[in-house]
């Protein structure tokens, strides 16, 4: 016994596998299914953390909510050795769309006008609406 969907295609089919339109399918839904798991594995919800002045800003944020490096995609980045590169800064630039409620950042130091903080995710929660409490490491 045959399908249903094998039993209505035979001697017909419209489909043709090796079709240019079946090709850009095909990649079009990898690059859909890449994309969104590269948001989900960049993403810390309602307990997103922020931090500029590492390692003292980085470590006072550990354990206060989710930071990048705390995600499986940071995880993965950091472990491949790209952090403090642009492929960070577009994880970072996710991560900061992601967020939700109220983000915290944590801040050391004197402002870095070369931030990832200041030019990256601070404008993007800004533009989303999100609300931000600053804490200030001393």
């Amino acid at each position: 016994f045959r399908g249903l969907t094998e039993f209505a295609r035979s001697g017909w089919d419209p489909v043709d596998p090796c079709s240019t339109s079946f090709a850009a399918g095909r990649w079009t839904s990898v690059a859909v299914a890449m994309l969104t798991g590269t948001a989900f594995a960049l993403n810390g919800g309602a307990q997103t953390v922020f931090y500029m002045g590492y390692p003292e800003a980085f470590e006072a944020a550990a354990g206060a909510g989710i930071r990048l490096a705390d995600t499986a995609g940071g995880w993965a980045l950091n472990a491949a050795g790209l952090g403090n590169t642009p492929v960070m800064t577009a994880a970072s630039v996710i991560f900061a769309a992601n967020a939700r409620g109220v983000a915290t950042v944590f801040i050391y130091g004197a402002d870095r006008a070369t931030s990832t903080w200041l030019r990256w995710e601070q404008p993007i929660l800004q533009l989303l609406g999100t609300e931000i409490e600053r804490i200030i490491v001393r």
